[in-house]
């Protein structure tokens, strides 16, 4: 009978551990084509390795690193290093993705035990006085009565309470809520990631955009300038003339 009764509890605390709320987690299907339609140029251009195909992989959460810097120019260098340390959009989206995973970390949490602890200390001040019988016949009070107005307080007493209490809870994960609780929050922890390196690449893009566009106005408005200096000094050469 105690055999038994040691396989059920086995078998009972796999069957317990092997549940978990709701059902796993499965990528969706998309239908994709088998070929596409740059492969029928492939044939065409065989010969030339510059057109090979691939599928894309992509992969966000991957760090670009100082991309910027092979156009070797300083000026916008220091622009991308402002902008990596002030942009508000990066800053909340950074903000974000620590949020995410100190989520993961409190869910994570839950597998263990929780012990709580308070600690107080009470400091009471006592008198310590004792009353002096008077022996004065003057005033009202009679003689060989106390007046609690009238007495000796010997040191003050400090009395110190102290009290610490320990509290601790556990709820096992058997039904898997905690799993779940962990998977969901690591799976929008890599989402959080994944926008955070999408906002830093596209604001780092936009800006070297931005950056080369006023650089070419820049260098059209010196070609502009020199173009009218030109025509000035023709317009004054054909009047001399």
């Amino acid at each position: 009978m105690i055999i038994n009764c040691r396989w059920l509890l086995l078998f009972g605390s796999v069957f317990i551990a092997s549940c978990a709320v709701g059902p796993d987690y499965k990528r969706p299907t998309a239908p994709v084509t088998a070929k596409y339609k740059e492969a029928k140029q492939k044939k065409i251009i065989a010969a030339d390795k510059r057109y090979q195909w691939k599928i894309a992989e992509p992969n966000d959460t991957f760090d670009h690193g100082q991309w910027w810097k092979i156009f070797n120019d300083a000026e916008l260098s220091g622009y991308e290093d402002r902008l990596n340390h002030c942009n508000q959009s990066i800053a909340a989206a950074y903000d974000n993705y620590k949020q995410a995973q100190t989520l993961v970390d409190e869910a994570r949490a839950n597998f263990y035990p929780v012990l709580l602890g308070t600690a107080s200390l009470q400091r009471q001040k006592g008198t310590g006085s004792t009353n002096i019988v008077s022996t004065s016949n003057s005033g009202s009070l009679p003689t060989g009565t106390s007046s609690s107005g009238i007495n000796g307080s010997g040191p003050a007493k400090i009395n110190y309470n102290h009290s610490i209490i320990f509290n601790t809870s556990w709820q096992p994960d058997i039904w898997g809520l905690v799993r779940r609780q962990v998977e969901a929050g690591e799976s929008a922890a890599q989402a959080s990631a994944a926008l955070l390196a999408a906002t830093r690449l596209s604001s780092q893009a936009s800006l070297a955009t931005f950056y080369f566009e006023l650089r070419a106005l820049d260098k059209d408005q010196q070609i502009l300038d020199a173009t009218v200096a030109s025509d000035k000094k023709i317009l004054k050469l054909t009047i001399n003339q």
